[in-house]
């Protein structure tokens, strides 16, 4: 399930991506933001419902060396288990800007999304890596006016 959490006046869109355990048994959520060949990130398949257009991603407006530089020494991770019934969120912050100070968007793979269009949206998210390496989770589309 992927959420709009809110959207500021300067068109921030934050997604709240919510993975819920049907099964019958306890699964582990991992994130990690560095290495980037086992970093867990979700790319988004946003598309404006009017224009039939979709948004493409960009990368950050950040040196890939500095990238490397800052996540080599800090990058984070952690990990929860998930029991059967119960749910973990996870934050997508503001997809679609990346202004100075706004972070490298490492939960995107280091790429945002911006709208060059108001209007109405499809958005659904592709995550890998959050149940463990090489796993994928899909949402479904959720319609929203952005």
């Amino acid at each position: 399930m992927v959420d709009v959490e809110g959207r500021s006046d300067k068109g921030e869109i934050n997604l709240l991506v919510l993975m819920r355990n049907t099964g019958q048994s306890a699964v582990d959520f991992t994130y990690k933001s560095w290495p980037e060949e086992e970093q867990s990130k979700c790319s988004l398949q946003i598309e404006n419902l009017a224009s039939k257009k979709r948004v493409e991603a960009k990368e950050v407006p950040i040196a890939k060396k500095d990238i490397v530089d800052y996540f080599s020494k800090h990058g984070r991770s952690y990990q929860t288990k998930i029991e059967p019934g119960e749910s973990h969120l996870h934050r997508l912050p503001r997809v679609t800007t990346a202004g100075r100070g706004w972070g490298y968007k490492e939960e995107l793979g280091f790429r945002y999304y911006p709208l060059s269009q108001p209007g109405e949206h499809s958005i659904s998210a592709e995550c890998s890596n959050l149940l463990g390496p090489g796993s994928v989770i899909t949402t479904e589309a959720l319609t929203v006016t952005l």
